[in-house]
């Protein structure tokens, strides 16, 4: 289970859509659950929605966090500057927190100090089109990921759910610290205190009202060197495939 249908539809309950489709997957994820052996799930948030919403036995579910190539991702030196680079990576959308990414692009351009980079496969909204000290890279491809992390010292995350994403990985790896909702690996990580990631206010105004004191923390602790090393010692490919290797011997 790399996410959750059902979580998900929770998760964007105020966006007023019906999810037809979704919940049909939904469906389908309970169905498949229930006639499986072992359910490997990528969270402990995905594992708690499995028990939870579609009734699998606690004791049936597994917990394997995703993993990454850290050696595809440098950890470049980061906040070089004055200038604190943010960056967001993802679809442009309610979900991924689309209205809070708005805020912070139009607080971005009161401040000379700040920036924002944006990568997404998405047509930007004309909301985020025009914006001073904004830049959209729209079309990336994700071999084309490594130079956007070079290019920003913060991730913000304000995605409404997710199972345990790459991304927030990825950037670690890259030594770009993270900001993100207690969603997916931005959750575990913010659980496990690991001090290279902090928590996203829950709304943009929170944010706004907040941003020097958390830019600075992360600014104070950053250390690309290390994040590199916790990615790729914790949080490798082969440790993930030998997880599923031993629910599968289990």
């Amino acid at each position: 289970m790399h996410g959750s249908a059902a979580g998900y539809i929770r998760a964007m309950a105020g966006s007023g859509k019906r999810f037809l489709g979704m919940r049909i997957l939904a469906r389908l994820e309970g169905m498949t659950m229930h006639c499986a052996r072992r359910v490997v799930c990528v969270s402990e948030a995905v594992r708690d929605l499995c028990v939870e919403i579609h009734r699998v036995r606690h004791d049936k579910c597994a917990v394997a966090h995703n993993g990454v190539d850290a050696s595809l991702f440098q950890p470049a030196p980061k906040f070089g500057t004055v200038r604190t680079r943010l960056g967001f990576a993802g679809r442009l959308e309610y979900g991924k927190g689309l209205p809070y990414l708005i805020e912070i692009a139009r607080w971005v351009a009161t401040r000379p100090d700040v920036s924002l980079t944006i990568a997404t496969t998405s047509t930007p909204p004309d909301a985020l089109r025009g914006i001073e000290n904004v830049t959209i890279l729209a079309g990336l491809s994700p071999d084309q990921m490594t130079s956007f992390y070079e290019q920003i010292d913060v991730m913000v995350f304000p995605s409404l759910f997710e199972g345990f994403e790459l991304v927030t990985l990825e950037a670690l790896a890259s030594g770009v610290s993270v900001l993100g909702k207690r969603v997916g690996a931005c959750d575990v990580f913010l659980r496990q205190q690991v001090q290279w990631v902090g928590e996203l206010p829950e709304d943009a105004a929170g944010f706004i009202e907040q941003a020097d004191v958390l830019l600075g923390r992360l600014r104070q602790h950053s250390d690309p060197p290390a994040m590199h090393a916790f990615i790729a010692k914790t949080f490798s490919i082969e440790r993930f495939c030998d997880q599923i290797r031993a629910q599968l011997q289990d």
